[in-house]
């Protein structure tokens, strides 16, 4: 029937949305001990204060903590994804914001305030279908804003932080999602540094934030994703160097994507769909 077809065509393209969306895990680590070798990730806060506003807003469910150790975060996932809510949650969304490098076994990972190694595709495939099947056929979306953690990582230039992701990250395939329904989102493509402003945080997070508020009702988050580099692309990163040079810095995010489908962040197309599903029971007696 035409409410059939009208049915299909609203949805088939889309993940579900749901009231409320999912969970949204905020784990940052800006604290980290001497003996770690990693300095203070000055600025982190300012991103956990935007994220947590802007994801309540879109009627995420936020979950963070903050400053974990490796265990703690272990024991956080691990609590998520055994959580009864999931079952009812249209998506998933994950950041990650701490320190990171590659361990001996070439993995990328996140570095607690004691500098003790997470590979972040760990910490992602906790959620993968067949260990979290209330997740199954749903978005899970990782948000990761890492830095390298080399000594040289925090040289600033009038007040702003290099972050760094490994240039091997865009081409090794041990990378990619262990199965479909998954995006990644990093700061930085391959052999680029992202920067971390103290006073006002990171480019990639409080960018990604103001696309996505901006265009949450338009356009689905690829879309938006395109948008934010673009923008990061085009507005590099100035500052003088000590001979007063003027020094700018691009630097664009990278996405890994494994979706099916296209993923909307409005919380009104939970309602739409509501309705449309209500026009569509009607229309199949």
């Amino acid at each position: 029937t035409p409410i059939t077809l009208l049915h299909s065509r609203l949805h088939e393209d889309f993940y579900q949305v749901t009231n409320p969306q999912g969970f949204c895990l905020i784990i940052n680590i800006n604290t980290y001990s001497t003996g770690s070798g990693e300095e203070e990730r000055k600025g982190s806060e300012r991103d956990v204060d935007r994220v947590r506003k802007l994801f309540r807003k879109l009627s995420f469910t936020i979950k963070e903590v903050q400053n974990p150790t490796t265990a703690e975060i272990d024991d956080f996932l691990n609590e998520t994804k055994k959580s009864k809510e999931l079952a009812k949650h249209g998506s998933f969304v994950c950041f990650l914001m701490a320190h990171g490098r590659k361990d001996p076994q070439g993995r990328d990972c996140i570095i607690d305030g004691h500098g003790v190694q997470s590979p972040v595709l760990e910490l992602a495939a906790k959620f993968k279908a067949s260990v979290c099947p209330d997740l199954a056929g749903k978005p899970k979306i990782f948000f990761v804003q890492a830095c390298r953690g080399s000594g040289t990582d925090e040289v600033t230039h009038r007040g702003l932080a290099v972050d760094q992701l490994p240039p091997e990250f865009a081409q090794n395939p041990a990378l990619y999602p262990p199965e479909s329904d998954f995006l990644f989102c990093f700061p930085t493509t391959e052999g680029q540094v992202s920067y971390r402003d103290p006073q006002t945080g990171s480019v990639f997070v409080q960018t990604l934030c103001d696309y996505i508020e901006q265009f949450y009702t338009e356009k689905h988050l690829e879309d938006i994703m395109i948008l934010v580099k673009r923008h990061m692309a085009e507005k590099p990163c100035e500052f003088r160097n000590e001979r007063g040079e003027l020094i700018k810095y691009y630097c664009v995010a990278q996405t890994v994507s494994q979706l099916a489908r296209q993923v909307s962040f409005d919380p009104s197309k939970a309602q739409k769909r509501s309705r449309s599903l209500q026009l569509f029971s009607l229309g199949s007696r």
